[in-house]
């Protein structure tokens, strides 16, 4: 089947293109200084509800704070921690501040851990509670002015509102904003996010359920979880282009470098396909059709090499658009060389093989992107590779067969029929493999 032949030599070709291409990168990528040990400061603050309901989460936190931290720091994130305790106001319960050597912030996990061993669980009368004048008291924290500002939230009792200092949600909203927290994440049961979701509208932050009865089994195995997801959240990236920090001076040698790997690998594809395409019109592989192939794919590849490294470098500003360069750099990488494959593929229409050559370089990237959120940089680029090939390949085939209106199959003596397109261009028949498009032994040269 055409579409499988296609598809396996695609992946086949771009896989030994970017094995090649490795290769030339150990001498082509500027020479980078090790990166820094971390990478981004975090100033993060627990508001904990510390009323009777809440012992087992108060212990959790004192039991799985290092393993919290440690997986800040798997992410190369400085992280800094704090705690304000809270039970209910009217009842004369203060927000309470874990200090360590006088500062409200630290990377004393010891001497945190300390300080949550003196908290004591209060009354708190019953529900609702003083959470509304704990946030406003975590806004007001000193966090460092460079840092990521990151409020975590966990009680299983709606706010008063008003409370006894913050009359409403809309004012615990102004204060965060005002400082700016970047993330607000909520530890509460479901039943009560409605209370405080409209505090995340500005600041963002996701909701971690907490269970309906208030007291969490095992909350000393699900807090890293959560920390996790924050930590993975705030950290950035995955290998496409190159996520190297050069100096500015050679920027210039990393466009070079990304550029040719890129070409090299679209002329893998390319040249793979032209000889599928070949091999499948039962022809012979013309030097001047491999040159074409090969230098088409090159510039091809240099061109979309160079978009997606101008486009990470741009989109690094806002990380969550780097994922968006990336695809559309291979989208543009898959649309030229659908396009190019109608130099070699009779009556193939330009539009729908540069459409799909986009869909294929498209969905390759998405792939190449979850690969890189599991695998080193090197696995990505390689299995990437193979699948930007692979589907290049499968589309291409797919918008020939589905664009189709009128085509001539031959059925030879083994049983195996080639059909091409018919179209504005004609399609020679005959015994000369070097002229015709579809080489029928026993006919004269050209039929």
């Amino acid at each position: 089947m055409k579409v499988a032949r296609f598809a396996a030599v695609g992946a086949l070709g771009a896989l030994l293109a970017a094995l090649l291409a490795e290769l030339v990168l150990v001498f082509a990528l500027p020479k980078v200084s090790p990166p820094p040990a971390l990478t981004k400061r975090v100033d993060l603050v627990f508001v904990l509800d510390v009323t009777g309901s809440m012992v087992d989460e108060l212990d959790g936190v004192k039991a799985s704070i290092d393993n919290f931290v440690a997986r800040f720091d798997r992410h190369r994130l400085d992280v800094r921690v704090g705690l304000l305790a809270f039970g209910d106001a009217f009842a004369g319960e203060e927000v309470q501040a874990i200090k360590v050597g006088g500062d409200f912030f630290t990377r004393d996990i010891d001497g945190f851990r300390n300080g949550l061993s003196k908290l004591g669980v209060v009354s708190g009368e019953d529900p609702p509670e003083s959470s509304l004048d704990a946030l406003v008291a975590a806004s007001r924290l000193p966090f460092a002015r460079e840092a990521v500002k990151v409020v975590i939230l966990i009680t299983d009792a709606p706010p008063h509102v008003p409370d006894r200092e913050t009359p409403s949600l809309e004012a615990a909203r102004l204060a965060l904003r005002s400082v700016p927290i970047d993330r607000l994440h909520l530890v509460v049961p479901t039943s009560l996010s409605a209370f405080f979701t409209p505090l995340q509208a500005e600041v963002g932050g996701e909701l971690y359920p907490l269970p309906e009865d208030g007291a969490l089994a095992g909350f000393d195995r699900a807090l890293p979880e959560i920390g996790e997801s924050i930590a993975k959240e705030l950290s950035t990236g995955s290998p496409i282009q190159s996520k190297a920090e050069v100096p500015l001076h050679q920027f210039g040698r990393l466009l070079a470098a990304t550029s040719l790997w890129t070409g090299m690998l679209a002329a893998g594809i390319g040249l793979a396909l032209v000889f599928a395409q070949s091999r499948y019109q039962r022809r012979q592989v013309s030097l001047a059709k491999g040159l074409v192939g090969l230098v088409g794919g090159l510039a091809v590849g240099f061109t979309s090499g160079a978009a997606g490294q101008v486009l990470y470098g741009g989109a690094a500003i806002i990380p969550a658009l780097i994922p968006i360069g990336r695809v559309l750099a291979w989208t543009l990488l898959g649309a030229l060389l659908g396009l190019g494959m109608a130099l070699f593929v009779p009556n193939l229409a330009p539009r729908p093989a540069l459409a799909g050559g986009a869909v294929g370089g498209a969905l390759g990237a998405i792939a190449f992107l979850t690969i890189g959120n599991t695998a080193g940089d090197l696995a990505a680029r390689l299995a990437g590779a193979a699948i930007l090939g692979l589907l290049i390949g499968m589309m291409v085939v797919l918008a020939e067969t589905m664009c189709r209106k009128a085509w001539l199959e031959v059925i030879y003596a083994d049983d195996q029929g080639v059909a091409v397109n018919l179209g504005s261009t004609a399609v020679a028949i005959g015994s000369d493999a070097s002229r015709c498009d579809l080489p029928v032994q026993g006919a004269s040269p050209l039929a």
